[in-house]
């Protein structure tokens, strides 16, 4: 009973520096990622830090354009405010 599952899409709950940056890897690997954020501005945030790092590894040819993760990879569902979810 070896069953193996594919991961295709990964879910990253907050786009501060470390869910930006995990959101960051895992779509230079080819996965799909959905960034979740309590506050639309974070969000932005996030993803602009996501866009500066990776243009940054083009620079340093670390990377190339062809190479990087394209938007579609990126689901951002806007940001709002559910029962539950407390926010400053």
């Amino acid at each position: 009973m070896d069953t193996k599952v594919t991961i295709k899409t990964v879910g990253v709950i907050g786009a501060g520096t470390m869910g930006n940056g995990i959101a960051h890897v895992f779509a230079k690997s080819g996965y799909n990622v959905v960034l979740v954020e309590t506050q639309q501005l974070a969000l932005e945030r996030g993803v602009q830090a996501i866009g500066k790092n990776l243009e940054r590894e083009v620079a340093k040819n670390k990377i190339k354009w062809c190479c990087l993760p394209t938007r579609r990879q990126f689901r951002l569902p806007r940001s709002r405010r559910r029962p539950g979810v407390r926010t400053k």
